[in-house]
C-alpha cells in the first residue's frame, strides 16, 4: 500500500508541475493576445493546482498520521473544486462558437455557478457539518483514500451532482461544437478531457455506494474526481496551447505569403482594367447589333469568356485580399449546373442534376458561391479520375428551433456526391483546416476557403464519407423570396438619357469603354485622371451651371487622390452630387457602408454594358 501511495504522490507532483508550466504559459498568451478564452483556460489551471496540490498535501499528512490537519486542506480541496461549476461555463462559453440562445444560457449557468460556489464558501464556515464534517476522518482503514478527510455532508452531495450536471452540459456544447466547427480535432481532445472527467465521477459514486456496505477498499488512495478534473485541465491546457500554436503556425505562413498576396491582388486589379475594356466593348457591340443580328453568336461567346475571367480575377481578389460579399439573388439550378459542366467537360464522368420544382434562389455572392462549387467539383473529378459518376441535388428545407447549426429559416440544401475512393478517417476530421492537404501538389487552401465562404453567407457545409465509398458534401445557404433579376438586353427598352456625367480613373483603356458607354446612354462624357482634377471639373461645371447628373470615381488613383476622398470632399461641394463608385478592387467596400463614404452606388470592374446602365437607371 505504501507503495501505491508514494507512486501518487509522484504522479501529482508531476501533474501539478506539468499544470503550473500550463498556465503560466496561458497567462503569458492571455497578456499576449488579450483573448477571453486564454482567461478561462488560466482560471482552470489555478483551480486545478490548487486541487493538486491539497491532495498531494493530503496524502502526506496522511503518512505521517496528521488527520486533523488534512481536514482542513481536503476543505480547500473541495470548494475548489466547487468554482469549477463556473469554471467550465466560462471556459466553453468563449471557446465555443455558440448561438444566441446557447450564449445567453450558458451565460445563466456560469452566473449561477459562481453563485453556488460561494454559498458551499459561507456554509462549509457556519455550518460545517453541512459540507464537511471534522467531528472526525471519514471512514476507516490504515491507508484508504478517505484518511485525512472529512465527512461529506448534504451540500458535498450536492456540489457533486452539480459538478455532474455541469460536465455532462459541457460534453453537450462541445459535441454541439463538433458538428459546426473545422477545427475537429482541437474539439477532440476537449471532448476526450471532459468524457474522462464524468466517468472519474462515476467511479467516485460507485465507489462511495460500495464502501457504504463494506470495508474502504484499500487501492483508492486519491479521489477520482480529483485525478479526472487534473486529467481534463492538462488534456485542455495542451489542445488550447497547441490551438494557438497552430493558429500563430498559419499567420507565420500567410506573413510569409504576404508579398505574393499583394502582387496577386494588384495582378486582379490590372487584369479587371483589362477586362472592363473586352467585357464593356463586346457587350456595347452586341448592345448596337442586337437588331441587326450581325455576328451575334461570337460576340455572345466571347463575353461568356469574359465574365469567366472576371469570375477568376474576383476570385483571386477573394484570396488576396477578403472583403465584403456583394450579395445579390442567385439562381443556383444555373450556377450550379454551369460551373459543373464547365468543370466536367472533357472528362469522361457523368454528371447527373436533380432540382426540386420551385426551388428558391440565395441571397448570396455569385462568384464566391461560383466558387465554392467548382472547388468541391474540381476534388471530385481528381478523386474520380477519368471516369465516374457526380450527382447533383437541390432542394428546399426549413430550419426551426433553438438548437439547430443553422438560425432559423428557410435555406437551399445542395448535395454533391461523388463515387471516388472516399476519404480516410483520419483526413475527414481536418479536411476543411487551413493547409491541410493530401496532395503532393495541393496548397491546402481550397476546402479551407469554401469552409470560410459559405460560414460568411450564414450557411454551414459539411462532409461524409466511408472510405471506398465516394465522398458527399452537403451545403446550406440561405435562401430568398426575391427573383433573379432579369439581365436580358431583350427585355429592356432603348432609353436614351441627358446630362453631363463625369468618370474618373487613372487607366485610358477603361476610360476609353466608360466614355463609349455613356455616350450611348445619351449623355456627355467627360474623363479626368485623378480625384484633384475631378474636383476641379466639377466645381467648374457648377459655376457653368451645367452641373454634371453623376460622376463614376475609381477607388485607388496611382499618384494622385483616390475615389473616397475625392467623394467626401464632393460632398461637402455639393451634398446632392450622385457619386457611383467603380473598382476593380470590388470588395474594398461593402454596399452598406458606401453612403458613410459618399457614394451613392457601386459598379464593379469589369462591367458589362447592361451592368452601367442598370447601376445608373436605378440611381437616376
Amino acid at each position: 500500500m505504501n507503495t501505491i501511495v508514494t507512486i501518487s504522490i509522484f504522479l501529482l507532483s508531476c501533474f501539478t508541475g506539468i499544470i503550473l508550466m500550463g498556465t503560466l504559459l496561458a497567462i503569458y498568451i492571455n497578456i499576449y493576445t488579450g483573448k477571453k478564452i486564454y482567461r478561462g483556460i488560466v482560471l482552470i489551471g489555478i483551480l486545478s493546482i490548487i486541487t493538486t496540490v491539497n491532495e498531494l498535501i493530503i496524502l502526506i499528512l496522511s503518512t505521517k498520521g496528521m488527520r486533523v490537519e488534512g481536514m482542513e486542506f481536503h476543505r480547500i480541496e473541495a470548494l475548489a473544486i466547487s468554482f469549477y461549476l463556473f469554471a467550465l461555463p466560462y471556459l466553453f462559453h468563449n471557446l465555443l462558437e455558440l448561438n444566441y440562445f446557447l450564449k445567453r444560457i450558458n451565460r445563466y449557468i456560469y452566473i449561477s455557478g459562481i453563485i453556488a460556489a460561494a454559498f458551499f464558501i459561507l456554509s462549509s464556515f457556519t455550518k460545517p457539518e453541512l459540507f464537511l464534517s471534522f467531528s472526525g476522518p471519514y471512514g476507516e482503514g490504515l491507508h484508504s483514500w478517505n484518511i485525512g478527510r472529512a465527512t461529506p455532508g448534504v451540500l458535498f452531495r450536492v456540489r457533486n451532482i452539480l459538478l455532474m450536471f455541469v460536465s455532462l452540459y459541457s460534453l453537450a456544447l462541445l459535441f454541439y461544437e463538433f458538428r459546426v466547427s473545422s477545427n475537429r480535432r482541437f474539439v477532440t481532445a476537449m471532448i476526450t478531457g471532459i468524457s474522462i472527467g464524468i466517468l472519474s465521477g462515476i467511479a467516485d459514486l460507485v465507489m462511495d455506494i460500495i464502501e457504504e456496505h463494506s470495508m474502504p477498499h484499500e487501492f483508492r488512495v486519491i479521489s477520482f474526481v480529483t485525478f479526472g478534473l487534473t486529467a481534463f485541465s492538462i488534456i485542455a491546457m495542451l489542445a488550447v496551447i497547441r490551438n494557438f500554436i497552430d493558429q500563430n503556425q498559419a499567420i507565420e505562413k500567410l506573413k510569409k505569403n504576404e508579398f505574393m498576396e499583394i502582387i496577386a491582388g494588384g495582378i486582379a486589379h490590372d487584369f479587371n482594367n483589362l477586362l472592363t475594356g473586352i467585357l464593356g466593348n463586346t457587350s456595347l457591340a452586341i448592345y448596337n447589333a442586337e437588331e441587326k443580328g450581325d455576328n451575334q453568336e461570337l460576340l455572345k461567346s466571347i463575353e461568356k469568356a469574359a465574365r469567366r475571367a472576371r469570375g477568376l480575377s474576383r476570385q483571386l481578389l477573394d484570396f488576396s485580399r477578403g472583403g465584403a460579399l456583394i450579395r445579390g439573388s442567385v439562381s443556383l439550378e444555373k450556377l450550379i449546373s454551369e460551373n459543373i459542366n464547365f468543370i466536367m467537360a472533357g472528362s469522361g464522368i457523368e454528371t447527373v442534376f436533380r432540382f426540386e420544382s420551385g426551388i428558391l434562389n440565395v441571397n448570396a455572392d455569385e462568384s464566391q458561391i461560383s466558387q465554392v462549387i467548382q472547388n468541391i467539383a474540381i476534388n471530385a473529378k481528381q478523386a474520380m479520375g477519368g471516369s465516374g459518376r457526380l450527382a447533383v441535388s437541390c432542394i428546399n428545407i426549413s430550419v426551426t428551433g433553438p438548437f439547430s447549426i443553422l438560425k432559423p429559416g428557410k435555406y437551399v440544401k445542395i448535395e454533391i456526391r461523388d463515387t471516388g475512393p472516399g476519404i480516410r478517417e483520419k483526413d475527414l476530421k481536418n479536411i476543411f483546416d487551413p493547409y491541410y492537404t493530401t496532395k503532393k501538389t495541393g496548397t491546402g487552401l481550397g476546402l479551407a476557403t469554401t469552409f470560410a465562404i459559405v460560414k460568411n453567407h450564414g450557411g454551414h457545409i459539411k462532409v461524409n464519407s466511408i472510405y471506398g465509398g465516394g465522398a458527399v458534401f452537403t451545403i446550406y445557404l440561405p435562401a430568398t423570396e426575391k427573383i433573379e433579376a432579369d439581365n436580358s438586353l431583350a427585355a429592356r427598352p432603348h432609353i436614351k438619357h441627358s446630362g453631363r456625367v463625369l468618370i474618373m480613373d487613372d487607366d485610358d483603356m477603361v476610360l476609353a469603354t466608360g466614355m463609349k458607354m455613356l455616350n450611348e446612354l445619351g449623355f456627355n462624357a467627360s474623363c479626368v485622371t485623378c480625384g484633384e482634377d475631378a474636383i476641379e471639373e466639377y466645381k467648374k461645371s457648377m459655376e457653368e451651371r451645367e452641373p454634371y447628373r453623376l460622376v463614376i470615381m475609381d477607388l485607388t488613383i496611382a499618384g494622385g487622390m483616390g475615389g473616397a476622398e475625392a467623394a467626401r470632399l464632393l460632398k461637402e461641394t455639393d451634398p446632392s452630387a450622385v457619386i457611383i463608385l467603380s473598382t476593380g478592387y470590388s470588395h474594398d467596400l461593402a454596399e452598406g457602408n458606401l453612403s458613410e463614404t459618399g457614394f451613392s452606388g457601386m459598379l464593379p470592374k469589369p462591367y458589362t454594358f447592361d451592368e452601367m446602365k442598370k447601376c445608373i437607371e436605378k440611381l437616376i
